[in-house]
């Protein structure tokens, strides 16, 4: 059986294109939940920099992760990236498990209300 494949996606919006990489992270989001082998893929933006977002995933495998790559919805950004990022980074990572598991786990945190906004302002 294959190990679970972590990614930390991050995307730096070019200049005055800020509102359009935000409509198209979003929607990415739905037809990802409903890729097979999708275990979580959550958007999160940066708080202090304006057009800065990062993409938390975690897939099956590496299969499914290849075939995520090659999906429409995700053809379709990236046929557009050079016009939408200045800093498009995929990294592959991994967890440390430390701590108090019931507080290491991400979903943990998930929230629809604007907590981390209002603690940055």
């Amino acid at each position: 059986m294959s190990r679970p494949v972590h990614v930390l996606a991050t995307f730096q919006a070019n200049p005055g294109k800020e509102k359009s990489v935000e409509e198209m992270l979003e929607g990415l989001v739905d037809p990802t939940h409903q890729e097979e082998g999708c275990i979580s893929y959550i958007l999160q933006r940066r708080i202090d920099k304006p057009g800065t977002f990062y993409m938390i995933e975690t897939w099956r495998s590496t299969a499914d992760f290849r075939k995520h790559l090659a999906s429409a919805h995700l053809s379709a950004v990236m046929a557009r990236k050079d016009e939408l990022f200045a800093v498009l980074d995929i990294a592959f990572v991994a967890p440390v498990v430390a701590g108090n598991p019931a507080k290491s786990q991400y979903g943990s945190l998930h929230s629809n209300d604007h907590t981390a906004k209002e603690i940055s302002d």
